[in-house]
């Protein structure tokens, strides 16, 4: 219905990861993916699993396990998208832009955007938690940076 009605440009399930899908969408459209920190907010159940673990809760937002969908609006129809997902009770939340770019999935934040890590759960790469099992997997997501080390 959203495809229909012309108000989303890009559609992936996030299965495997928030982003892990937004890497994928990036790469493929050789576009950047700026993410709003303010806009990545977790449910209360995210949050207090977070703090038991003592993780940033954006780990958790963005790694496997997530079975939404994640779309892209163009900005002129950002509108008409909030009266259709209104009208069809369709949960969502904006949670950034997309910008010219190579490739990066980037959080702004404190005045300045930097690269995040890739918290997907990729096939046969040497984190996914199919090849090596999810404990493998969850040390990886708990212990890695949040951001990639390399500069933009």
């Amino acid at each position: 219905m959203l495809g229909d009605a012309g108000v989303v440009s890009a559609c992936m399930d996030a299965s495997d990861g928030v982003s892990g899908c937004l890497r994928e969408l990036a790469v493929r459209n050789s576009v950047d993916f700026v993410l709003d920190g303010a806009a990545l907010t977790p449910s209360d159940p995210v949050a207090q699993v977070a703090d038991a673990l003592g993780v940033d809760p954006r780990r958790l937002l963005l790694s496997w396990g997530n079975w939404e969908l994640v779309i892209t609006v163009p900005p002129d129809r950002s509108a008409e998208f909030q009266r259709l997902a209104l009208r069809h009770g369709i949960q969502h939340q904006f949670i950034g832009q997309v910008a010219e770019g190579t490739g990066y999935v980037l959080l702004y934040e404190d005045g300045r955007a930097r690269r995040l890590t890739n918290f997907a759960s990729e096939r046969f790469s040497p984190t996914s938690y199919f090849t090596h099992g999810i404990e493998s997997y969850a040390q990886w997501l708990l212990h890695e940076p949040l951001f990639e080390s390399d500069p933009l």
